[in-house]
């Protein structure tokens, strides 16, 4: 497989596309190698947009940004709390986006109200890492989550879920491969 970054940058808005194309190069990048991705260099309609990345000056969003902040306010009745982490607008944590190791929490239509509830969890003044997972609009502040995940090209990690995933766009050779390195970091 081979890859290409293509950049264009405008007042104001910058776009970054990856595209791959199916054929490879020998070492020398002369001559087709055999085997593998057709054996033949790619043509100009073999590439293919992988991944488009877009920036806009002014509307840069947040969402997977990984913050560290102090709770402002808890809600039991909303069952939410709102946390300072920097920005105009408090972000928004709900009681079903906390994750605390060992401590169960009651969830909104399940287990019945089971589990402690988000005033025992979290008080004003606590500091806590966070995610957003949501830009804020408006009025509004950012959503929040404590349940981080950070994503690779092919790997994504989440500390307090299921450890590392790996992405399907790879082969099943190579899935399995990264699968198993990945259960010897643990």
């Amino acid at each position: 497989m081979k890859k290409q970054v293509l950049v264009t940058a405008d007042r104001g808005e910058t776009r970054v596309a990856i595209v791959e194309a199916e054929g490879t190069l020998s070492a020398q990048g002369s001559k087709p190698k055999d085997g593998g991705g057709g054996g033949r260099p790619p043509k100009q309609d073999d590439w293919k947009v992988a991944e488009l990345y877009v920036e806009r000056r002014g509307s840069r969003s947040i969402v997977g940004n990984i913050y560290k902040g102090r709770v402002d306010n808890v809600l039991p009745g909303l069952e939410a709390a709102f946390v300072d982490i920097g920005l105009d607008k408090n972000g928004f944590l709900h009681a079903d986006d906390i994750v605390m190791p060992g401590v169960e929490i009651a969830r909104r239509g399940r287990g019945g109200g089971k589990g402690r509830q988000i005033s025992d969890l979290l008080k004003p003044g606590q500091e806590i890492v966070v995610q957003a997972i949501k830009d804020p609009l408006k009025s509004k502040g950012s959503r929040l989550s404590m349940q981080l995940s950070i994503a690779g090209r092919y790997l994504v990690y989440t500390p307090q879920g299921e450890g590392v995933g790996v992405s399907r766009r790879l082969e099943d050779k190579e899935r399995d491969r990264l699968r198993k390195e990945a259960k010897q970091l643990d």
